[in-house]
């Protein structure tokens, strides 16, 4: 079942401009077609800002004239040497990619579609004040109007930034001052809470401290990780800014997110991890500007399954350590990786290509069955929820299962009833408490005659069904 449709408006890190790092996130359970012609607002939000418009009307543009290059294709197309579409992702499973919004029979123009979508996204949230994750930001105003006002969401240092340095009226207007009728709000989120915080009527989350390098001043410089929960079904996104390697940072920020997203991902609730990794591995003397590699990504990700796998490892992995590697127990098969802000480079060679490689060599290598997709300017990309996996937790759960067949019958079992919830549980036709007990029992009872093969306990079952649906 997919959770999250995650549209690019930009990927790059720079240093061209134009589509620089902007996502459009929406439920999986609803269509654009549906947000627009029911006026939902609350289904859109926006994550970082440095394309928006122009890149979407691009988009909408290639749907709606069926243009024979797109523009994902003509942006690949800078270099001699890179990838299809379709190899841009580590394999089939977990995530589907298309190139349309599904709004032709709308019947309506590229730039009315754009105003539009803009008009009902009305909540944005912004991991740091760089100019290539907050350029539209000014751009795209002059649409907002005061019918379709704008909630911007970061933390204190990122908001303070876009106040004193943005929205000035030096380098653009001051927006914020028009209070009656609120026409932009910058709206600060609590740091180091580690509660969730209400964005609108659909999403809540949980902002994260980051760090991004260092200012020319040798200060810390810091960005934003968003844990995005969707209220209406509990599933989760985690959506990094520009980060560093706790080993170049000499802290343990991402550590902390680590731990605090086990529970989610141990319990299917979170699937899917978008976080950059800006350029191919380097000579260990090379400066990374606060950014990531295949090599530190990977450090991390190792990190990340040692705290699944409950080891008691609490330490940083060293990236530069990372060679060859060996097959380890992995709590990440399946898991989704997306990966955005590539910068471009002065070469034939695209550099997401060779990230890519550099990533899926790092995952044969170490056998973390990681499903590593780059995200382009241009494409939709639908990730599914992980399937259940008594084995994954073994350890720690003192589950016992039966044989393969067995495990593949219960997560097959378990993945057509939670299509069947979804199909029933609709907008137009939610679920009641009741219907969702009758569910409920009808699991159980579709599992109660293999119950001895498997080891499991009803309670057990229970347990599974509260989690995973």
């Amino acid at each position: 079942m997919h959770t999250f449709e995650i549209t690019v408006l930009g990927s790059s890190g720079g240093p061209l401009e134009g589509s620089t790092c902007s996502i459009l996130v929406k439920p999986s359970n609803i269509t654009y077609e549906e947000i627009i012609h029911n006026k939902v607002k609350d289904c859109l939000a926006v994550i970082d800002a440095g394309s928006f418009m122009g890149k979407l009307c691009d988009i909408l543009n290639d749907e709606i004239y069926q243009n024979p290059v797109s523009l994902t294709q003509r942006l690949l197309n800078n270099y001699t040497d890179t990838l299809t579409l379709g190899q841009f992702k580590t394999n089939e499973n977990g995530v589907v990619v298309k190139s349309e919004l599904g709004l032709r029979s709308l019947g309506m123009s590229p730039m009315e579609l754009t105003f539009t979508i803009q008009e009902l996204a009305n909540t944005y949230l912004i991991t740091h004040s760089h100019l290539d994750h907050v350029l539209a930001l000014g751009i795209n105003s002059a649409a907002y109007g005061s019918s379709y006002p704008k909630q911007v969401y970061g933390l204190p240092l990122t908001i303070d930034g876009l106040q004193d340095h943005i929205f000035n009226d030096v380098l653009w207007p001051d927006l914020t001052s028009i209070k009656d009728p609120k026409f932009l709000q910058l709206i600060k989120l609590q740091e180091s809470t580690e509660q969730y915080q209400q964005i609108n009527s659909r999403y809540r989350t949980i902002p994260f401290i980051l760090n991004h390098g260092k200012k020319t001043t040798a200060e810390p410089f810091l960005s934003t990780s968003f844990l995005i929960e969707d209220i209406e079904t509990n599933q989760h996104v985690l959506i990094f800014g520009d980060v560093e390697s706790d080993q170049d940072s000499n802290e343990t920020r991402n550590l902390q997110i680590w731990k605090f997203i086990k529970p989610l991902v141990r319990t299917g609730k979170l699937n899917t991890i978008i976080i950059e990794c800006s350029t191919p591995n380097v000579l260990p003397d090379e400066p990374l500007f606060g950014h990531l590699t295949p090599n530190s990504l990977f450090a991390e990700l190792l990190s990340l399954n040692s705290i699944l796998l409950e080891t008691g490892e609490e330490t940083t992995r060293d990236s530069q350590s990372i060679g060859t590697g060996d097959d380890i127990e992995s709590a990440l098969k399946g898991l989704n990786i997306l990966i955005t802000h590539v910068k471009e480079r002065k070469s034939p060679i695209d550099p997401k290509k060779v990230i890519l490689s550099e990533l899926n060599e790092l995952n044969r290598n170490f056998g973390l069955g990681v499903n590593f997709v780059m995200l382009l300017t241009g494409q939709t990309y639908l990730v599914d929820d992980l399937i259940f996996d008594v084995q994954r937790w073994n350890k720690s759960d003192n589950v016992t299962t039966g044989s393969d067949d067995n495990q593949t019958f219960f997560n097959g079992l378990l993945s057509d009833w939670r299509w069947i919830l979804g199909k029933f549980n609709t907008q137009d036709q939610p679920f009641t408490s009741d219907i969702f007990d009758i569910f409920r029992v009808l699991f159980l009872q579709g599992v109660q005659f293999s119950l001895e093969q498997f080891g499991l306990s009803v309670d057990l079952l229970q347990e599974t069904w509260l989690r995973n649906l």
